[in-house]
């Protein structure tokens, strides 16, 4: 596989896994079979790069992944908390008449 350098994104080939098949520098290669290349696609793109002298990739380091902002809630979950709101208000008022 290659790995881009700027954004760590793995791309593979079946034809050549072992050889950057294109005309760019700008990756790395990686194994795809290779513990390496396994700890990358499992932590891509969360990860510090540790390169040897002559800048080939040789390991990486997983750093955290951002945290993910909660989900909207659903049209139903905004309809039931409505619904309580308004049964809230029906309750009070016909307690209090």
């Amino acid at each position: 596989m290659i790995i881009e350098k700027g954004t760590k994104r793995p791309i593979t080939m079946l034809s050549k896994p072992n050889e950057n098949w294109t005309s760019d520098d700008s990756f790395f290669v990686v194994d795809d079979n290779s513990g390496l290349g396994q700890k990358i696609l499992q932590y891509a793109p969360y990860y510090d790069e540790i390169l040897d002298s002559n800048g080939v990739l040789i390991d990486i380091v997983p750093t955290e992944r951002p945290l993910l902002p909660p989900p909207e809630p659903t049209e139903l979950e905004l309809l039931k908390e409505k619904y309580s709101v308004l049964q809230s208000a029906v309750d009070f008022i016909i307690m209090n008449p």
